[in-house]
């Protein structure tokens, strides 16, 4: 089974470290333009989960990379003992091929492959988080110059509103 079994619309499904974590993109990107201080209160929170979840990938695959060098030397003693067994000759070229088509080795390097493709996916989540956090800060900002600009236009008013009644 793949570590990363599909990326839908909505849902990124992946297994990490044997468990299968469902991340739904709709519920952790969005962000609620009428509620902004909910989504700056939930920010740190969505950020922590994707980070955490990409940091357990990375050791994952990190993990899957070593059991793979771990298979190719065990699969390397093997083929040897299983050559001189059959008074065959041990060459460097023979060893490695038998190694490289081995079922055991094929596996390892398709786990490799799945730990790093849902490692990178977690970390391009991270990177849209970032983003996101970047954005709200945007979007705070000019909300907040709108209530300046609106408290502006009030007080001027109320300025004029006052020099016209004494006149």
């Amino acid at each position: 089974m793949s570590q990363l079994d599909a990326i839908e619309l909505s849902v990124i499904h992946i297994e990490l470290d044997g468990q299968e974590v469902d991340i739904d993109l709709q519920t952790i990107l969005p962000v609620d333009e009428n509620n902004l201080s909910e989504e700056f209160a939930n920010q740190a929170s969505l950020y922590a989960y994707v980070a955490m979840l990409s940091a357990r990938a990375e050791a994952t695959n990190l993990d899957a990379r070593d059991a793979k060098e771990r298979v190719y030397a065990q699969m390397d003693k093997r083929m040897r003992l299983n050559f001189k067994a059959h008074r065959e000759s041990v060459t460097e070229a023979k060893v490695k091929a038998a190694v490289l088509t081995s079922t055991q080795y094929q596996d390892a390097c398709e786990y490799l492959i799945n730990c790093r493709e849902t490692m990178l996916t977690l970390k391009a989540l991270v990177t849209a988080m970032e983003q996101r956090a970047s954005m709200l800060q945007s979007l705070g900002a000019h909300v907040r110059h709108e209530a300046e600009q609106t408290g502006m236009v009030i007080r001027e008013a109320k300025i004029k509103l006052e020099a016209a009644r004494r006149v």
